[in-house]
C-alpha cells in the first residue's frame, strides 16, 4: 500500500469513522427500533473496497489519467503562418475561424496540396449524417482528427472510439438549416458518422445556381462565404477556398 502523510490519514480515519457515528446517532434518536446497530452496521460495511481493490482503482485511475495527458499534447500544433499581404483578404466570419492560436476544426489555412485516398469527401459534396439524418455539405477537411483534447474526450468519453476517431477523417460540415432545429455554424464530424447524399439534377436543371438559391438542395446563410454557386450535383468553391483545397 502507498505511505499516506499523517493528516491523510487522520482525514481518511475520519471518512472511514463517519457510517458508524451517523448510525449510532441514529439508533439513539430513534430509540425502541427493532433494528440493531449491529446489523444496519453490516448492510453498509460489505461495500467498502477492500486496500487491495482500492489500489487496483488508483492503479487504473492513474493509467487513464496518463493516457489523456499523453492525448492533450499530442494535439497540439503550431500555428501556420500568415499568407502574404498580396493575396486575397478571406470573408471576416472566415478569418476569424483562422486567427486562433491552435487552428482546429479543419479551419486550418494550409493548402492541401494533395488529396489521401483515405479521404472520402471533397469540399462542396454534399453528405448525411448517419445518426441524426443532417444534410450538409463539406466545408474543410483533416486527414487527421485536428481538435482539443478536451473536447475530444467530452465528444467521445469511450478511449477506444476516441483514438478511432482521430487516426481518421474530419470534416468541417455545414448542416442544411431546415434540418436542424435552429441555423448552427460549421460542425466537426469524423468521417465514420458520414454518408454521400449527392443529388443529380435532372435533364431540365443542369444550369449553375447561385449559393443563396431557396432551391439548393441546402440552406444556410454561410453558403455564399464558402461557394460561389452549385453546379449539377456539387457546390463550387470560392478562389480562396480553392486555394486552399486545390484538389478539393
Amino acid at each position: 500500500m502507498p505511505w499516506f502523510p499523517e493528516h491523510d490519514r487522520i482525514h481518511l480515519l475520519l471518512i472511514l469513522l463517519w457510517v458508524p457515528l451517523q448510525m449510532l446517532a441514529l439508533q439513539y434518536i430513534r430509540g425502541g427500533s427493532e433494528v440493531s446497530v449491529g446489523s444496519s452496521l453490516a448492510h453498509y460495511l460489505p461495500t467498502l473496497p477492500s486496500p487491495t481493490d482500492l489500489f487496483l482503482h488508483l492503479s487504473q485511475l492513474a493509467s487513464w489519467a496518463r493516457q489523456r495527458t499523453t492525448l492533450l499534447f499530442s494535439s497540439f500544433r503550431k500555428r501556420p503562418p500568415r499568407q502574404s499581404a498580396g493575396i486575397q483578404e478571406e470573408p471576416q466570419e472566415i478569418v476569424e475561424l483562422h486567427e486562433r492560436d491552435h487552428v482546429f476544426f479543419g479551419a486550418s489555412q494550409s493548402v492541401r496540396k494533395k488529396h489521401p485516398p483515405k479521404v472520402r469527401f471533397r469540399v462542396g459534396d454534399t453528405v448525411e449524417h448517419r445518426k441524426l439524418g443532417y444534410l450538409g455539405v463539406v466545408v474543410g477537411w483533416d486527414e487527421v482528427a485536428r481538435a482539443p483534447a478536451l473536447w475530444m474526450a467530452m465528444r467521445y468519453p469511450d478511449l477506444q472510439q476516441e483514438i478511432r476517431v482521430r487516426d481518421q477523417p474530419n470534416y468541417r460540415v455545414l448542416f442544411d438549416s431546415r434540418t436542424t432545429l435552429y441555423e448552427i455554424n460549421p460542425i466537426y464530424v469524423a468521417q465514420e458518422d458520414l454518408k454521400d447524399a449527392s443529388f443529380t439534377e435532372k435533364t431540365g436543371r443542369r444550369k449553375p445556381r447561385a449559393s443563396d438559391d431557396d432551391t439548393l438542395p441546402i440552406k444556410h446563410s454561410l453558403l455564399p462565404e464558402y461557394f460561389d454557386y452549385f453546379d449539377s450535383n456539387k457546390f463550387i468553391p470560392r478562389p480562396w477556398l480553392r486555394r486552399i483545397y486545390p484538389r478539393g
